[in-house]
This record gives structure tokens, C-alpha cells and sequence, in this order.
């Protein structure tokens, strides 16, 4: 039977091939997340600020027309694609938006 280390030196040399793999897989995908609006949207600048539930950090986002008219507090939904930090989503949809 294969010891603890024999095991772990299996999986590092495999997970990077995982990793790969799942990146190559998932590439293509786009996460959601919801958010709180902190500013109304700016036509002048085409952007939101936003604030992630429990996260202090506020995010100045571009937005679609379909959120043009929502007022600060209410809730919306970021599309972000997925190996992207928040930073790069944009703001898509209002709170009632069901998934």
C-alpha cells in the first residue's frame, strides 16, 4: 500500500494537468454574483458602483441599459467571466432576476 507521501507526490504531479484541464473546460463559462447598488448608474461615465454582500470593497462597474433606472440600494446581478476577478464584470440585471 502507497504511504502518504508516495500519494502526495501522485497528485502534484497530476494537479497541474487538472488544473489545465478544468481551466481549458471552463474558459468559456461566466459567473454570477449578486450585489448592492452604492451609486445609481453615471450615463456619463457608463458606470455603477456596487458592494458584494459581507465585502466592504465598492466596485465601479459598466452597466446594461436593462439596470439604467435602478436607484442606490437596490440589488443586481454582475456577469463576470470566470477565471476574472470581479473587477472586469459587468452589472446586467436587476434583483429580481431569477436564475
Amino acid at each position: 500500500m502507497a504511504d502518504e507521501k508516495e500519494i502526495l507526490a501522485l497528485w502534484n504531479a497530476l494537479q497541474p494537468k487538472v488544473d489545465e484541464r478544468i481551466r481549458a473546460l471552463t474558459s468559456s463559462c461566466v459567473r454570477t454574483q449578486r450585489a448592492t447598488v452604492v451609486t445609481a448608474p453615471n450615463p456619463e461615465t457608463g458606470k455603477i458602483v456596487v458592494q458584494i454582500p459581507f465585502d466592504d470593497t465598492q466596485l465601479s462597474l459598466p452597466y446594461s441599459s436593462a439596470v439604467a433606472n435602478v436607484t442606490a440600494g437596490s440589488e443586481v446581478w454582475i456577469l463576470v467571466p470566470h477565471d476574472q476577478t470581479l473587477s472586469n464584470g459587468v452589472v446586467v440585471q436587476n434583483g429580481s432576476w431569477s436564475l
